[in-house]
């Protein structure tokens, strides 16, 4: 959530969360004296809508929006969830399921993040909504180590990212089969970045689970992604 502070930034709050409910509402740009605003709305079914808003005339003019030759009608709602990993602890995240779909027994994805110090958010995804528009279900985890949720949960993922990190994806793969939302014999591993080295060491430790796994631009070797001699990360073990 972005809030904008100030008796004026208060203004701007109640305009934007009554204006755009259930969005991520965001100024983009404004004029010099305050008056006159770009807001930017998007949701998980909307990629991106301009808005102009004139706090003198007390009017919201819509402007243009990405993605013009998407069909929004198709796009699916992501929903919140959490579940709980083998030792214990809660891992958020978020679940997609195609537009129209009961959410039983799919074809599922499973789609760590990238960072890994990072984190998946509530909102339009391409990729999420290419594959929903296909027929599957996605899942996207903010596993430990994930930021937004305070320092120490970041901490338990301090060197996890072969261990720890990938048992909370695991988890989180089997939680779905369990909630009976995917199909056990059509769960698939995709991953960017550091989601796709968990893409490749997560079927490692558990085969049971994934009937394929797809790797896209995985980290294999630290040095070459991060530009850091060798000695430096065996000093930060």
């Amino acid at each position: 959530h972005v809030v904008y502070l100030g008796e004026h930034g208060q203004k701007l709050n109640k305009i934007l969360s009554t204006s755009f409910p259930d969005t991520n509402a965001q100024i983009q740009s404004a004029s010099k004296d305050k008056k006159k605003y770009i807001v930017r709305v998007s949701s998980p079914t909307d990629p991106g809508t301009f808005y102009l808003l004139d706090l003198d005339a007390n009017k919201i003019e819509m402007l243009s929006f990405n993605y013009q030759k998407v069909d929004v009608s198709k796009l699916s709602e992501m929903q919140q969830i959490s579940y709980i990993a083998r030792d214990g602890l809660e891992i958020n995240g978020y679940l997609s399921f195609p537009a129209g779909s009961n959410g039983k027994n799919l074809p599922t994805i499973i789609m760590p993040h990238d960072g890994p110090v990072a984190r998946d958010n509530w909102g339009y995804d391409y990729r999420v909504q290419f594959l929903t528009t296909r027929g599957y279900a996605v899942l996207q985890m903010n596993f430990r180590g994930s930021t937004g949720y305070g320092f120490e949960f970041r901490q338990k993922g301090r060197h996890e990212w072969g261990r720890k990190m990938l048992e909370d994806i695991n988890d989180g793969a089997k939680w779905m089969i369990d909630q009976g939302y995917a199909d056990p014999k059509r769960v698939c591993l995709v991953g960017e970045g550091f989601g796709g080295y968990a893409a490749l060491q997560s079927i490692v430790k558990d085969q049971s689970l994934y009937k394929c796994s797809a790797a896209i631009a995985p980290i294999t070797d630290l040095e070459v992604r991060f530009g850091a001699s060798r000695t430096n990360f065996v000093e930060s073990k």
